[in-house]
């Protein structure tokens, strides 16, 4: 290295003075070098530079390692330019790369093992709290699957060895007062032809594939529960989607067993727990086997030998694979997927999966999958037809469901066992059948000419229940008009479900109503609409619909009670159940047995409808619908004097040891008074007298109180009737809902209930005159009395009422002690009337034409659009001339008082209505001056003031001693008195769906002339 490039260190280095710096002068000084020899120096140069002479140093080691080692050199002379040589710093070092580097690594590694440390402490700290929370969530599990899943399952009900028979008998209580057990021998239950149950080794290897392949592939695999399915399932709950499809065939025969398929996590997870138990306590063949003798296969089947009798009339061993197949694609919706209503759902589910799950699974072959396809199935719906058992009775197949239920109550226990234990185990069931009314019943009703001829191909149904008022046993039934082919067939007496229309308003609204003191017999409600649906038409004007309507349509105003129910007024129900509350009425509908009447019902559609309403509870418009059987046990307190019992068709079933399994004795309940019940019995005995059941015929010798009922667009036709000996309710109607017509004079429900009812008296009334013994009758209870009353006012007659130009308004009805009426009348009001025009009077009209009569107070009648009241020219209203005069003939004399646009009603006649005003002889005295005296001086002229009735039973006058008569404005002219318009004939009551009528009156109505007419609203 040339040693004048390397850095110098020179303790006694001598420098020269330092010079000024310039401005443009680097900021470091240079230090230079000279190797010639010095030469003499002027003045100026000693000025413009400074030399000195320094000795080489000697040789050194260096002081550093970076310094290299020198040698000596000859003595040179440094020159500095512009500033002394910049001194090293004794610690300035030279950097190590390599140490560097290692150090950046090491601190590196020193962070990412700090981090790594913190996030296994992270880790460990997730995994301790993971663990803690585990525990605890297990440990609530735990505790919660033992307080509340219950994981055993008892399968013993389900198979038995046993074929023993059970017997049915009914109770003669002709010689023996408690009755002496006589078998029904025709009726047994018993051995092979009603034993359901098929062995596994019985059942075709082709059905069990089939059944395993579209429902469970892996059930051979797993141990009751196929876990990805499982999982797979919850995954797609939790995704929202639909989660069906993970259940096993195990976990679907725990449902079946168990009858619980609650949509919750507590019984999915009690079904997963009881699944693995019963795969440890029974052998995949014998789940199999169980599974397929306790599934629904639509048609009342259970089982899968019922079915393949059912369908194909055939023993479960002699089934092909597409009879297999068919079969098993049934159990999903038994409905949808039937062969017999729905064969195109059927054929489409055999045929893209079951078949093909079997194809795919390897447990067909490709050939036997083509020819199983490519077959049509063949149905046989024969079975009971062919075999030549015997069929149950209406009653029998009645007893045999209310036995399977009281079973399943019993020993929680589900349909199938239950049913198993009825047809094997020997049982005896004491059924309450009476013989000589089934018998009755099933003679009547396999005779077509005891029904009214239809034009259609299509006969309508019938069906009826008879029970005993007394006890509330059902002594016989019929689900069905004709002979019965089938057993166990579907039953319309017990399982139908029909709007009983007006016959429901005894039992929900006049009997609760009557009980809680709101009405009496003779309570006055106002038949007039209870509220107007307001609809916009297509030119945008508004238009009204009174509601309910009437049948016939017309409302008669002010009505008596018994005449509401005489008649079945729909207002009058609607408006009383207004005042008892819709609440109300439905506990007392859940009080006497009427439990199809629903709180809560939600449609497929999702909407969700309640029968705590008016139109369902008021006019019998129910959202699902009632039985016959329901209906007759219902009206059984009013035929028991106010105390209800549960009908029943057995008494109680003994097990094959002769021990009572089941004590069928029901409990009783008062849920109206006594009163209550007779005063509502006289009710329904005018009803059956003047109403809407005159038809029968039977009231000639017996007693007979009951309700009609006629139901939406005329679908059902009900009667539901009682005498001191039964008490019985009719349906007819079709079995797919559509309108009866009028096929007859009479309603048919009427006709055949008249028809039974005459045949089972006859034996009584033939004994009552054999041995001159009175027939009973309905006995009024203690403390009810009778009252006359006036039919206007429901309070006691007065003068006034005997004046009522319709005639009489006295009549008689039933009261209690504490209801009779003690105050008078205060609805008519006597008026003067001039027989001669046919008007009320005025102050003007000779008095030899005048006379009095009684008009009803009425003031409340407000309607926004004109209705027909047939008792509308019978009202009267507080009004003086002032208030305005009305000289039409159709409106009634106070019409001024009614606001533009408002109606108070017509009676729709075409003749002078009673309360118009007489302006024929009324003269106008309003112009009228006083003349005074020239000398006295002119004082304020004092209006005349018209004369003011001191009572309201002095008609409506004016000042009567005018200065002047003013001719009569628009005379018209006299007529006759009118005639009342006599009542339209007697029909069947309305119905709870019958269409609205427009309310605009008939263009009669008004006097087209008058200008004082209101214009008409249609």
């Amino acid at each position: 290295m040339n040693e004048t490039n390397r850095p110098q260190q020179t303790p006694s280095l001598t420098e020269s003075p330092a010079q000024p710096q310039s401005p443009s002068a680097d900021s470091r000084s240079i230090p230079v070098q000279k190797l010639t020899p010095p030469t003499p120096k002027t003045a100026a140069d000693e000025a413009s530079a400074q030399t000195a002479e320094i000795p080489a140093p000697p040789k050194q080691e260096p002081a550093s390692q970076n310094d290299a080692p020198t040698e000596a050199a000859p003595t040179v002379k440094k020159v500095y330019v512009n500033a002394p040589p910049k001194k090293r710093e004794p610690n300035e070092k030279r950097i190590h790369w390599g140490k560097e580097i290692l150090q950046a690594l090491a601190l590196i590694g020193s962070v990412i093992l700090r981090m790594l440390s913190w996030l296994l402490n992270i880790v460990m700290t997730v995994a301790l709290i993971g663990m803690i929370t585990g525990a605890i969530v297990g440990g609530v599990f735990a505790l919660w699957i033992k307080n509340y899943v219950d994981p055993s399952i008892d399968t013993s009900l389900l198979t038995t060895s046993q074929d023993l028979t059970t017997c049915l008998y009914y109770m003669d209580y002709s010689e023996d007062p408690l009755g002496i057990p006589v078998e029904i021998t025709d009726q047994r239950l018993h051995s092979t032809e009603n034993r359901l149950w098929v062995a596994y080794n019985d059942l075709p290897l082709d059905l069990v594939n089939a059944f395993i392949a579209v429902e469970d592939h892996r059930f051979w695999k797993h141990k009751g529960v196929d876990w990805y399915a499982t999982i797979g399932a919850t995954f797609k709950w939790m995704i929202g989607l639909s989660s069906r499809g993970g259940s096993t065939i195990t976990q679907q025969l725990v449902k079946n067993i168990t009858q619980d398929d609650d949509v919750t996590i507590q019984r999915k997870v009690q079904e997963i727990f009881r699944a693995l138990n019963l795969e440890n306590q029974r052998s995949k063949e014998e789940i199999i086997e169980l599974y397929l003798n306790t599934i629904s296969f639509g048609q009342g089947c259970y089982g899968i030998r019922a079915a393949a009798q059912r369908y194909f009339n055939k023993d479960v061993s002699e089934l092909n694979l597409t009879e297999c197949a068919a079969l098993a694609a049934i159990p999903k919706s038994p409905t949808y997927y039937n062969p017999y209503r729905n064969p195109e759902n059927n054929e489409t589910r055999r045929n893209t999966e079951v078949l093909k799950e079997m194809l795919e699974h390897g447990l067909i072959t490709q050939a036997e999958h083509d020819v199983a396809a490519s077959r049509t199935l063949v149905l046989d719906m024969t079975y009971d037809e062919v075999t030549g058992t015997t069929t149950n009775s209406w009653y029998t197949d009645a007893v045999i469901e209310d036995v399977i239920a009281a079973l399943q109550k019993k020993l929680n226990i589900s349909y199938i066992a239950a049913s198993t234990m009825l047809y094997s185990q020997g049982l005896t069931i004491y059924t309450c059948m009476d013989p000589f009314v089934q018998e009755t019943l099933e003679e009547i009703f396999t005779d077509d000419s005891n029904f009214p001829r239809v034009a259609s191909a299509v006969k309508p149904e019938c069906s009826m229940v008879i029970t005993d008022p007394k006890t509330g046993v059902i002594l016989g039934l019929v689900g069905g008009r004709g002979e019965k082919t089938l057993s166990r067939a579907f039953n319309i007496a017990t399982m139908a479900k029909r709007s009983p229309g007006s016959s429901i308003k005894p039992l929900t609204v006049y009997a609760p109503a009557l009980d809680a003191g709101l009405i009496t017999y003779g309570s006055i409600v106002d038949d007039t609409p209870f509220m107007f649906n307001e609809r916009t038409d297509q030119w945008g004007n508004i238009r009204y619909t009174a509601y309910p309507s009437n049948l016939p349509a017309v409302y008669r105003g002010l009505t008596t009670i018994n005449s509401a129910v005489e008649r079945s007024v729909n207002t009058i129900a609607m408006k009383v159940l207004d005042r008892l509350g819709t609440q109300t009425s439905y506990d007392f509908s859940q009080r006497i047995g009427l439990d199809s009447i629903t709180d809560s019902y939600t449609r497929v559609d999702g909407a969700v409808l309640s029968d705590i309403d008016y139109a369902p509870l008021a006019l019998g418009a129910l959202t699902v619908g009632v039985s016959p059987r329901e209906m007759t046990q219902a009206y059984s307190f009013l035929a028991n004097g106010g105390i209800y019992t549960e009908a029943r068709t057995f008494y109680k079933v003994l097990d094959k040891n002769g021990e009572v399994l089941i004590d069928n004795t029901p409990e009783t309940q008062i849920v109206t008074s006594e009163k209550t019940a007779s005063i509502m019995t006289k009710m329904l005995q005018n009803v059956v007298k003047n109403g809407t059941a005159k038809a029968i015929t039977l009231q000639k010798y017996v007693d007979v109180a009951g309700k009609t009922g006629t139901a939406t667009d005329d679908y059902d036709r009900w009667f539901c009737g009682y005498t001191p000996y039964y008490v019985g309710s009719c349906w007819f109607g079709y079995s797919e809902p559509r309108t009866i017509g009028n096929i007859s004079s009479i309603s048919p429900a009427t006709q055949i209930w008249d028809i039974v009812m005459t045949r089972l008296h006859q034996p009584i009334i033939d004994e009552a005159k054999k041995t001159g013994d009175p027939l009973e009758t309905f006995e009024l209870a203690n403390g009810v009395v009778t009252a006359t009353y006036c039919a206007d006012s429901g309070k006691l007659v007065t003068d006034a009422c005997r004046c009522d130009p319709r005639g009489s308004r006295v009549e008689t009805g039933y009261f209690t002690q504490e209801t009779v009426p003690t105050t008078a009348c205060d609805t008519h009001i006597l008026v003067d009337y001039d027989t001669v025009t046919g008007a009320v009077a005025c102050p003007d009209c000779p008095p030899e034409n005048i006379k009095q009569i009684a008009l009803i107070r009425v003031e409340d009648r407000d309607f926004p659009a004109e209705v027909v009241v047939t008792d509308a020219q019978y009202v009267y209203r507080t009004w003086t001339p002032e208030d305005g005069i009305t000289d039409s003939k159709t409106l009634p004399y106070f019409y001024a008082l009614i606001e533009e646009g408002r109606f108070c009603g017509t009676s729709g006649v075409t003749t002078r209505v009673v309360n118009s005003f007489c302006a024929e002889h009324y003269i106008d005295h309003s112009e009228d001056t006083e003349t005074t005296d020239p000398d006295v001086p002119d004082v304020p002229d004092v209006p005349d003031v018209p004369d003011v009735p001191d009572t309201p039973d002095v008609p409506p006058t004016v000042d009567t001693t005018p200065d002047t008569e003013p001719p009569v404005q628009n005379p018209p002219d006299v007529t006759d008195p009118p005639v009342e318009n006599p009542d339209p004939p007697q029909t069947e009551e309305s119905t709870a769906e019958d269409p609205p009528a427009e309310t605009t009156p008939p263009d009669s109505a008004a006097d087209p002339t008058d200008p004082t007419d209101p214009p008409t609203n249609e």
